[in-house]
Formats: structure tokens, C-alpha cells, sequence
């Protein structure tokens, strides 16, 4: 199937890397080349949208994931710290 989205902003080009994924002819439009200078999602002019939730909402969703992604960075080196050269050597090859 042959599938035209308008829009290369997040939404557009994540739904056309999926559609291209399961086989679509995919193409994009977008008033100027990806990434656009003036994308609400991108540098200076980025927004939150107030109907996603406030800024408190953002600040702690941020922490709880930087936490847990350094947590299962822990637990990842933990885990090679564990393993014994031997099975160092077999992960590598």
C-alpha cells in the first residue's frame, strides 16, 4: 500500500518508520526539510502542551526515569562484575 503523511514532526515520522516497518510505500510531507527549524519539538521553540499535565508533572516523571535508568545501569555492571573472565571472553566473540 502506498501511504502519503503530512506532518514529519515526531508523530509523522515515528508512524511512517512503522508503516514502512510492515512493508507500506511510505512518504512524508512537511513544509520544510526534517527536522523543521520552527518544529514545536525541537530546540528553543519546544512546548509542553498543558493538556499533557504541568511542569510538576514533567520534573518528576524526568527523575523517576533518570533514576531508574541509572538503577538498571547498576544492576547491568553488577551483573558483569559477576561473570568470570571466562564467560567475559565467550560474551565477547
Amino acid at each position: 500500500m502506498r501511504v502519503c503523511i503530512v506532518g514529519g514532526g515526531a508523530f509523522g515520522l515515528s508512524t511512517s518508520i512503522e508503516l514502512s516497518n510492515r512493508g507500506h510505500a511510505v512518504t512524508v510531507f512537511d513544509r520544510y526539510p526534517i527536522p523543521a527549524f520552527d518544529a514545536s519539538s525541537s530546540d528553543i521553540s519546544r512546548i509542553i502542551r498543558m493538556d499533557y499535565g504541568g511542569f510538576d508533572f514533567y520534573f518528576l516523571l524526568f527523575y523517576f526515569y533518570f533514576f531508574l535508568f541509572n538503577f538498571i545501569l547498576l544492576i547491568k555492571l553488577f551483573e558483569k562484575k559477576r561473570m568470570s573472565s571466562s564467560q567475559v571472553l565467550l560474551q565477547k566473540q
